[in-house]
């Protein structure tokens, strides 16, 4: 069954996010020990731009930073690239979430060496 669920969260695209939530889908999964490749993780990243739900963001960012905590090996990494964790600053900035300022810094300062 983890297969199926990495399946699914495979077919992420922009227009399917009314249709099935991804971000929380992942966040179930990842929580539950399925470990999604970093091209679907990224993936459902890039498909909420332009990031207006900042719940959603922490989520994806807390789940970002779970991945890459848990990884073993330098084979997988969830390394976002700096433009894409510029502009979640941004939107964190502009409606005044600090949490998710926090959770982006979280992320940048435990992959710093990565980016």
């Amino acid at each position: 069954t983890k297969d199926m669920y990495r399946n699914l969260l495979a077919s992420s695209t922009y227009r399917k996010q009314k249709d099935l939530p991804f971000v929380p889908l992942m966040r179930v999964l990842v929580r539950a020990g399925v470990t999604p490749s970093p091209a679907i993780v990224l993936n459902v990243l890039q498909n909420e731009f332009p990031y207006s739900d900042p719940k959603n963001c922490r989520h994806l960012i807390q789940t970002l930073l779970q991945l890459q905590e848990n990884i073993i090996d330098d084979q997988q990494d969830y390394i976002v690239d700096m433009g894409t964790l510029e502009h979640l600053l941004a939107i964190a900035s502009r409606k005044g979430d600090s949490r998710l300022m926090m959770e982006v810094w979280e992320y940048i300062d435990a992959v710093k060496c990565q980016l």
